[in-house]
């Protein structure tokens, strides 16, 4: 079948086969074949088109304003916080002023300082006969009538303020008032 054999196939009498040329196929051989290999694993270990990588999710962080308007839709699912021209809208808009940064917010003083602005906005806060430091100062112990015990509001002191108007639902957030 086969004319000629080549010399790199021959085998002495001893048994051994002959020549570099041998060596030299051998190592050709094994070159083709990591050439050929390395290329099909790196190809088959890349993820295609149809196989997006998949980053770690990254969590946003919410802004003052977002972490405020949960904290009221929390407590208030109802709440009428973004309908322009309520006084729970204008009492939104303060909170929102006042606190700037998300490591200020405590659910407690949102929803107590929620509760007093939205008093403030519909009772005619602006016609109150005395109304000092509301809306003016982030800490509400310091509002006018507003009595607090260990950084609670506990007792909201306005007679013959010219307060008018319903109580707002809001201010049952107050849950720490004993007048």
């Amino acid at each position: 079948l086969v004319d000629e054999v080549p010399e790199a196939l021959l085998v002495r009498e001893d048994g051994e086969r002959t020549g570099r040329k041998l060596k030299r196929y051998m190592l050709l051989s094994i070159i083709i074949l990591l050439a050929i290999t390395i290329p099909l694993i790196i190809s088959f270990s890349r993820p295609t088109a149809a196989e997006p990588t998949t980053a770690e999710p990254t969590t946003a962080v919410p802004t003052a304003e977002e972490e405020i308007n949960e904290i009221i839709l929390k407590k208030f699912p109802e709440s009428r916080h973004t309908a322009l021209d309520t006084p729970q809208n204008e009492a939104f808009k303060w909170l929102k002023s006042f606190h700037t940064y998300n490591k200020d917010i405590a659910d407690r003083q949102i929803l107590v300082q929620y509760a007093l602005c939205t008093l403030f906005y519909s009772g005619k806060g602006s016609d109150w006969t005395e109304r000092k430091n509301w809306l003016e100062v982030k800490d509400e112990c310091k509002w006018y009538g507003v009595e607090c015990a260990d950084d609670k509001v506990i007792r909201l002191l306005l007679p013959n303020n010219n307060v008018e108007g319903v109580i707002p639902l809001e201010v049952s957030t107050m849950t720490d008032l004993i007048e």
